[in-house]
Protein backbone atom coordinates (compact mmCIF):
# COMPACT_ATOMS: atom_id res chain seq x y z
CA UNK A 1 0.00 0.00 0.00
CA UNK A 2 1.33 3.42 -0.96
CA UNK A 3 1.83 5.92 1.87
CA UNK A 4 -0.08 9.15 1.50
CA UNK A 5 1.87 12.32 1.04
CA UNK A 6 2.36 14.25 4.26
CA UNK A 7 3.41 17.87 4.02
CA UNK A 8 5.98 19.36 6.31
CA UNK A 9 4.92 22.93 7.07
CA UNK A 10 8.47 23.86 8.08
CA UNK A 11 9.49 23.47 4.45
CA UNK A 12 7.10 26.25 3.41
CA UNK A 13 6.96 28.64 6.35
CA UNK A 14 8.59 28.81 9.74
CA UNK A 15 6.55 28.73 12.93
CA UNK A 16 7.65 32.31 13.67
CA UNK A 17 6.22 33.48 10.35
CA UNK A 18 2.87 31.82 11.03
CA UNK A 19 2.69 33.58 14.41
CA UNK A 20 3.43 37.00 12.90
CA UNK A 21 1.23 39.81 14.35
CA UNK A 22 0.28 40.98 10.85
CA UNK A 23 -1.73 37.79 10.36
CA UNK A 24 -4.00 38.73 13.28
CA UNK A 25 -4.23 42.43 12.42
CA UNK A 26 -7.65 42.09 10.76
CA UNK A 27 -9.27 39.89 13.41
CA UNK A 28 -11.09 42.93 14.81
CA UNK A 29 -12.66 43.63 11.42
CA UNK A 30 -13.83 40.00 11.18
CA UNK A 31 -15.69 40.45 14.46
CA UNK A 32 -17.07 43.86 13.47
CA UNK A 33 -18.48 43.14 10.00
CA UNK A 34 -21.19 40.58 9.35
CA UNK A 35 -19.77 39.16 6.11
CA UNK A 36 -22.55 36.59 5.47
CA UNK A 37 -25.13 39.42 5.58
CA UNK A 38 -23.19 41.31 2.88
CA UNK A 39 -22.79 38.36 0.53
CA UNK A 40 -26.33 38.45 -0.94
CA UNK A 41 -25.80 42.12 -1.80
CA UNK A 42 -22.78 41.38 -4.01
CA UNK A 43 -23.22 40.51 -7.69
CA UNK A 44 -22.85 36.95 -8.84
CA UNK A 45 -20.59 36.38 -11.85
CA UNK A 46 -22.27 34.57 -14.72
CA UNK A 47 -19.53 34.36 -17.32
CA UNK A 48 -20.22 31.61 -19.83
CA UNK A 49 -16.72 31.39 -21.27
CA UNK A 50 -13.17 31.41 -20.03
CA UNK A 51 -11.81 30.74 -16.60
CA UNK A 52 -14.08 31.29 -13.62
CA UNK A 53 -13.57 34.62 -11.93
CA UNK A 54 -12.76 35.38 -8.32
CA UNK A 55 -15.58 35.24 -5.82
CA UNK A 56 -17.29 38.61 -5.36
CA UNK A 57 -16.63 38.52 -1.60
CA UNK A 58 -12.90 38.06 -2.19
CA UNK A 59 -12.83 41.04 -4.55
CA UNK A 60 -14.90 43.14 -2.14
CA UNK A 61 -12.53 42.39 0.73
CA UNK A 62 -9.54 43.24 -1.46
CA UNK A 63 -11.19 46.52 -2.40
CA UNK A 64 -11.81 47.40 1.27
CA UNK A 65 -8.23 46.55 2.22
CA UNK A 66 -6.98 48.71 -0.62
CA UNK A 67 -9.10 51.64 0.51
CA UNK A 68 -8.20 51.28 4.18
CA UNK A 69 -4.46 50.89 3.56
CA UNK A 70 -4.15 53.18 0.51
CA UNK A 71 -2.88 50.44 -1.82
CA UNK A 72 -2.59 51.03 -5.52
CA UNK A 73 -4.46 48.85 -8.02
CA UNK A 74 -1.20 47.30 -9.23
CA UNK A 75 -0.20 46.29 -5.71
CA UNK A 76 -3.64 44.72 -5.10
CA UNK A 77 -3.40 42.84 -8.40
CA UNK A 78 0.02 41.38 -7.54
CA UNK A 79 -1.11 40.53 -4.00
CA UNK A 80 -4.18 38.63 -5.25
CA UNK A 81 -2.48 36.94 -8.19
CA UNK A 82 -2.48 33.14 -7.72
Amino acid sequence: MKKSFVTQPALFATHDLLDHPALAALDGIEALIDWPALEPLLPEGKGATGRPGYAAMTLFRALLLGLWHDLSAARKWFACKP
